[in-house]
């Protein structure tokens, strides 16, 4: 019987006989078009001259606008920082959730 066990979190390498474990890293996005309601795990980066649309999206780290950029997002939920600097402009209509332990 074949059996698939999918790791989310952390993956497994088997070197000669031991066990170590490889943490999984989530990737940025560049953002350059319409994203619509995806859900992106890890930061999202608006680079300048690009205008990025985000409708009912979830970004699980940072959004960062860089200069020259736009961002439109609503109805977003951040759970980090959105952050814009010297951007072109940005519409946000976005819900930021900050994890407290």
């Amino acid at each position: 019987m074949n059996r698939i066990t999918k790791l989310t979190t952390v993956g497994l390498l088997v070197i000669g006989g031991s066990v170590v474990a490889v943490p999984a890293y989530a990737a940025d996005l560049t953002c350059t078009d319409d994203l619509g309601s995806q859900t992106v795990s890890g930061n999202l980066i608006v680079p300048g001259g690009a205008d990025c649309v985000l409708g009912g999206a979830t970004v699980e780290g940072d959004i960062v606008v860089e200069a020259g950029g736009w961002l439109d997002a609503t109805s977003v939920t951040v759970t980090g920082d959105v952050v814009a600097t010297d951007a072109y402009g940005d519409h946000l209509a976005v819900e930021i959730k900050k994890h407290r332990n």
